[in-house]
């Protein structure tokens, strides 16, 4: 578990939100790990609830010869150093998933087609927009190249109610594709 990263840990905890925080404070999965940081230690950074959650996975792997298979990416069969979690709730490497997203227009886990989201354009200019998703999440940038058809590159309006599915940029990225309006 040597090549376990904070970041790999959060991720696989479904917890990356804390991982500025905690990488603030210089903490490391030796600390966890080894039992330097107590509950009450990391609960003093971190809710409670997600600290025990950190706190029993670190130490549950720190246990084991091989990594918890939350830790190894599905596509790739090695243990996360970039962990995303993709539209169908599975996390993946962001460097696994970013190459399949580019040959496919499915799931990994599921074979399923790319789920499709709603949301508002917020702005948008010749080139480029942001979407803000119905779900209330972060904005999310899509090129004039991403929208499904010219009547949607003309007609594009702040406000205007779209649909989309998520994909990533060349640099790994997430991003809005496949923009449609509704």
């Amino acid at each position: 578990m040597a090549s376990c990263t904070l970041h790999t840990l959060l991720g696989a905890c479904g917890l990356p939100q804390h991982y500025a925080k905690l990488h603030a404070e210089e903490v490391d999965v030796d600390l966890l790990r080894d039992d330097i940081l107590t509950l009450d230690d990391l609960a003093g950074l971190i809710p409670r609830a997600d600290a025990e959650k950190v706190l029993a996975t670190a130490r549950g792997a720190a246990e084991d010869d091989e990594p918890p298979d939350s830790f190894v990416c599905p596509i790739s069969y090695e243990v996360m150093r970039d962990p995303v979690t993709a539209a169908d709730g599975t996390t993946y490497d962001r460097a696994f998933i970013a190459a399949w997203l580019s040959k496919h227009d499915t799931s990994p886990a599921t074979n399923l087609p790319g789920a499709r989201e709603a949301g508002s354009v917020v702005s948008f200019n010749a080139s480029f927009g942001f979407i803000k998703p119905v779900d209330g999440g972060r904005c999310v940038f899509f090129h004039r190249d991403d929208l499904r058809d010219d009547s949607t590159r003309s007609g594009l309006e702040p406000d205007d109610f779209v649909s989309f599915r998520w994909g990533v940029d060349v640099a790994g990225r997430p991003k809005a594709v496949d923009v449609a309006l509704l």
